[in-house]
């Protein structure tokens, strides 16, 4: 952590009063992993990822407060049952209203 109005992490700057104010800031959310009073901090990296649909992904590591965590798990849950049902039961995928 540099010292001055402003924090860098992994390259990225922002004003310090964002550090430790229990909200991730920044892709990594590096800012609040050294909190001890926080609600902790979720990491995943992500290796380099490609496939034949000429997809590529370059890797990375990405974070979210950990509190928010069952409510992607949810969300994202919600939305696979969602698409299944309308996509792929109800044939949206053939009609072109999936994409």
């Amino acid at each position: 952590l540099s010292s001055g109005i402003n924090a860098e992490y992994g390259g990225e700057s922002f004003s310090r009063r964002y550090v430790c104010d229990d909200d991730c800031d920044c892709m990594g959310c590096e800012d609040e992993t050294e909190c001890e009073d926080g609600s902790g901090v979720t990491q995943v990296k992500v290796g380099d990822f490609s496939a034949k649909l000429h997809l590529k992904h370059k890797g990375g590591k990405y974070g979210m407060m950990s509190k928010y965590v069952p409510e992607y798990v949810v969300g994202y849950a919600a939305y696979a049952v969602q698409w299944t049902y309308w996509c792929i039961l109800r044939g949206g995928v053939f009609d072109g209203s999936c994409w």
